[in-house]
């Protein structure tokens, strides 16, 4: 197996690994600061993290590889004019003869793609739920304010039996809005019953069983 194949297969997950652990990381420190506002607070899976991770890790993939491969380069063809050669020679083999710069094409790409994977960072980050003695606060991955429901809006609470996903609970409000506690950090974890259980008491309504 070539070096480049080997880098792939254990450098980039390794480094998508610990981009995740990083962002779970600052998620936890945002919950943190706001977690005295509520009984419960509780943040999106690591789902969410782990898709941007993937890109920015294939960026930064991209960057160490170019960089090694810029170096190396010079070392093998220390002569500007034969370096110069090679690239455009590249550059024509690996464009299919379009003689594209592909380090040109990998910055613009780079400059598209990385700005788009903060932004889902930070959205992921803001994707959370409250649960407190009065009512629970719910802030979605594209609300701006979030949605404020008092336990007399709460109209269903489900347990559900899912065959793809397990077992997960559902609060409906009477608007509508379905909170579902597999899109949560506290999915088949202890909080998550403690959670609903407070949800049933504070709204005077039984957990339901639902089979999907």
């Amino acid at each position: 197996m070539s070096f480049s194949l080997l880098s792939i297969f254990i450098f980039t997950p390794a480094l998508i690994y610990f981009l995740t652990r990083i962002s779970l990381a600052i998620q936890s420190s945002f919950l943190n600061s706001i977690s005295s506002r509520a009984l419960y607070t509780t943040g999106t899976t690591w789902g969410a993290f782990m898709v941007p991770s993937l890109f920015l890790g294939l960026v930064i993939f991209g960057v160490v590889i170019n960089i090694f491969v810029e170096l190396a380069g010079r070392l093998a063809v220390p002569n500007r004019e034969e370096w110069r050669a090679y690239l455009e020679a590249f550059n024509l083999a690996s464009s299919g003869g379009m003689n594209m710069d592909q380090k040109k094409i990998f910055i613009l790409m780079s400059s598209i793609i990385v700005p788009l994977t903060f932004l889902a960072y930070a959205l992921a980050v803001r994707n959370y739920a409250q649960f407190g003695s009065d009512g629970i606060f719910y802030n979605g991955y594209l609300e701006l304010r979030g949605k404020n429901y008092a336990y007399s809006d709460v109209d269903k609470i489900y347990s559900v039996n899912s065959a793809s996903n397990g077992l997960y609970y559902s609060v409906v409000f009477k608007d509508g809005f379905n909170l579902t506690t597999q899109n949560l950090d506290i999915t088949q974890t202890p909080r998550e019953l403690e959670i609903i259980q407070l949800v049933s008491q504070k709204s005077g309504l039984p957990i339901e069983q639902k089979v999907l």
